[in-house]
């Protein structure tokens, strides 16, 4: 049956290679203060084989990237993706390491690495909305859906919350993205301000594609 089900992923997955909204330019961002690159996926090894080299015709490329086939098949919540990221781009110290993700096990990936975490809201597999079907919800149910997946975050062990499609200079770094999860500021504050990271960080670790509509098409999750 998980046969049959990756190759009718195998089949669609470069529709659904191209980056989040601003991570290219969150990205060139980062790597202008000399901040490397890296990511983990629930991918396997043969699917990135389809997503990476489509990604990278649209503009995205990180540094390295590691799948579960990597860490005998223990993917996330196992932290050891990120050890192999760390390993790959000579990183030393979990301290200077922030990760970001949009699911619970993402979280726990980083919290059980030691690593900074951070949560995104909007457009994140956890909130399971396109950026379409958010924008088309009332403000109400907007404030709601982010307030349970803030949540959910928090009790996985967020170092921080950010909200994602409206910040228009990055989804992922924008402004006070690493304040306490607590304390994340509404979007309206976060407009015009400058990415910043906790003190020396060196590398982050971003998910740059969008999985959640691949999940919708194939009618399973991933």
């Amino acid at each position: 049956m998980y046969e049959s089900y990756e190759s009718s992923l195998l089949g669609i997955l470069d529709q659904y290679s191209a980056p989040k909204p601003y991570v290219l330019e969150t990205v060139k961002a980062l790597r202008d203060k000399g901040i490397k690159i890296g990511s983990t996926t629930g991918y396997t090894d043969v699917m990135m084989q389809v997503v990476v080299p489509k990604a990278k015709e649209l503009g995205y490329e990180p540094d390295c990237w590691f799948s579960p086939d990597s860490t005998g098949h223990k993917g996330r919540p196992f932290p050891y993706m990120i050890f192999r990221n760390m390993e790959a781009l000579g990183l030393s110290d979990v301290r200077r390491v922030m990760k970001v993700g949009d699911t619970v096990s993402d979280i726990k990936e980083g919290k059980n690495a030691g690593v900074y975490t951070v949560g995104i809201l909007e457009g994140s597999s956890a909130m399971g909305l396109s950026r379409e079907e958010f924008k088309a919800l009332s403000p109400k149910e907007k404030e709601e859906r982010s307030r349970k997946v803030r949540q959910m975050y928090l009790e996985a062990g967020a170092d921080a919350v950010g909200h994602g499609y409206t910040w228009r200079a990055g989804i992922y770094l924008k402004a006070a993205l690493c304040r306490p999860a607590q304390d994340s500021p509404p979007e309206a504050d976060m407009r015009g301000r400058k990415i910043f990271l906790p003190e020396n960080v060196q590398g982050v670790l971003i998910p740059g594609f969008s999985a959640y509509d691949v999940k919708k098409s194939s009618g399973d999750s991933f």
